[in-house]
């Protein structure tokens, strides 16, 4: 299969992955975000918040490292698309789509960093 300007279609850009790098940041946050806060309310309802490891409680220890290994695949997708917008072709419909996958992975990290960063200063319950 040829583009339509003679060349080959980078390996990278098939058709089926523009919805994914446009959803991943989204969506990675999305379930992020459930899991911590239904984990710090099972806490407030156990003893988990109340025990303590390196000074903090248990439960932001947890939130600390699911914010940390949550923020590598929202990276991971950000630049994905960012790369897939440099090799696209500025006339593909999905030029625009990839674009705004790259800026949803920047305000998706940081959502992610603003989700996870209470928990370091703040007691969960």
């Amino acid at each position: 299969m040829t583009h339509p300007s003679g060349q080959r279609p980078h390996p990278h850009l098939r058709t089926d992955r523009w919805i994914v790098l446009f959803l991943a940041g989204p969506v990675i946050w999305y379930v992020f975000f459930w899991v911590v806060y239904l984990m710090a309310e099972a806490a407030c309802v156990s003893t988990l918040a109340f025990t303590e490891t390196a000074g903090l409680p248990t439960v932001s220890l947890l939130t600390i490292a699911l914010t940390l290994i949550t923020a590598v695949p929202v990276v991971w997708f950000m630049v994905r698309a960012f790369r897939a917008f440099r090799l696209s072709d500025s006339n593909s419909p999905h030029h625009a789509l990839v674009k705004a996958g790259g800026i949803l992975g920047i305000s998706f990290f940081v959502a992610t960093v603003f989700v996870g960063l209470p928990a370091l200063f703040f007691r969960p319950c």
